[in-house]
């Protein structure tokens, strides 16, 4: 089965990262001056920054599996994920976004289905040979059918064709 990739879609999360480092800037800003008051409220204002996004970004993907139905929001099992990397991506919230998305799409009848992604981003999504080496930080190149595609792309293609497996 060759599944077609219609469209691609990036967030880097840069956006959210900023807003984030500014918070924590100013926090503490606020530390060294001993204003308790304003470190307590900068926490709800960051706490209501994260939840807008997510809120925004989990409507988004429910929204588009909606218009794409009948389908399956797939999503990956959380495991040992990273939480410190330098990519911005790594500093979402991932497990709460994962949530709202499941209470979305449950409410709205769409299934979620969630899939180990071990391997996902090593294994060609054309050939399906797996190989440790394909991956090279953001580019993924099979060197057994030359397909070559951003590594996220891949990986996100197999887990969809994981998902699609048990749906």
């Amino acid at each position: 089965d060759d599944i077609e990739v219609a469209g691609v879609t990036m967030e880097s999360g840069r956006e959210f990262r900023h807003h984030r480092e500014q918070l924590q800037r100013k926090k503490d800003r606020l530390q060294e001056q001993g204003d308790l008051r304003g470190v307590r409220d900068l926490r709800d204002e960051r706490s209501r920054y994260t939840d807008h996004v997510i809120g925004r970004s989990s409507r988004e993907v429910v929204d588009f599996a909606r218009e794409h139905s009948p389908c399956a929001i797939v999503l990956e099992e959380m495991g040992d994920y990273r939480e410190t990397a330098s990519d911005p991506i790594h500093d979402w919230p991932r497990g709460q976004l994962q949530e709202e998305i499941t209470y979305k799409a449950t409410g709205e009848g769409v299934p979620v289905v969630t899939v180990d992604p071990a391997q996902t981003s090593q294994t060609c999504r054309k050939c399906g040979q797996t190989d440790p080496y394909a991956r090279d930080e953001t580019e993924f190149y099979c060197r057994r059918c030359d397909y070559e595609v951003h590594a996220d792309v891949n990986a996100a293609v197999n887990i969809g064709y994981r998902g699609s497996q048990h749906t």
